[in-house]
């Protein structure tokens, strides 16, 4: 837990790389064997799948000509945007809204869209948000504060949300999209294969859905 939290953006990153690291070939064993996992394979999906689904879902808006607004809620270093963005074309049809509550997390994400503007020579729109769960759930007002999006996701947040808070923000999400808006939520099933190494092995514990 580097951030002193599980499931924290370095560790996401380590998740997302799943290489071979350490001084030594037993510590790159050592850190191989847990980022081989089924749970890890599964965070590497989500990333897929989010991918996958904002780009069959984008198809709709080709003809409109504006930009699709989209909110990743505990976003991260958001490094999906790398699948995302491969061009100025696909840069030029998303304005993202990216919210955590780690201000580390929100500037990795920045350096990485600062390297995709160099790379694409373009500008990529990006509101960057510090906010928690808390907050959301205690403003009234998150629409006018926020605005309303066509899509909505979140890839690991609701793994550490009990089911009234889970239930809460679901509520909160709800409001925030457009009428025809989609949301996408990512939640480890409770047949997990990992839940027993997770929780024993690494202290990482989730809620199950």
């Amino acid at each position: 837990k580097p951030r002193g939290y599980a499931g924290d953006y370095i560790m996401m990153k380590m998740l997302y790389l799943n290489a071979y690291e350490g001084d030594s070939t037993f510590s790159k064993l050592m850190h191989k064997h847990p980022v081989e996992h089924p749970a890890a394979q599964a965070v590497r999906n989500r990333r897929k799948l989010i991918t996958r689904t904002l780009r069959r879902t984008q198809e709709a808006y080709r003809s409109s000509g504006k930009r699709m607004t989209i909110l990743s809620v505990a976003s991260g270093p958001a490094w999906e945007l790398q699948d995302i963005l491969v061009s100025p074309e696909e840069c030029r049809k998303y304005h993202f809204t990216l919210l955590d509550q780690d201000q580390a997390a929100l500037d990795e994400a920045a350096a990485l869209i600062a390297k995709l503007e160099r790379e694409f020579d373009t500008k990529i729109p990006v509101t960057y948000l510090k906010e928690s769960v808390r907050t959301m759930l205690k403003s009234s007002h998150l629409v006018e504060q926020w605005g309303r999006f066509d899509f909505i996701y979140s890839m690991g947040l609701f793994d550490y949300l009990t089911p009234p808070v889970a239930m809460g923000i679901l509520g909160k999400l709800y409001q925030l999209l457009e009428q025809e808006g989609n949301l996408l939520i990512g939640n480890f099933h409770a047949d997990n294969p990992s839940r027993c190494y997770m929780e024993y092995w690494l202290d990482w514990v989730l809620y199950y859905r």
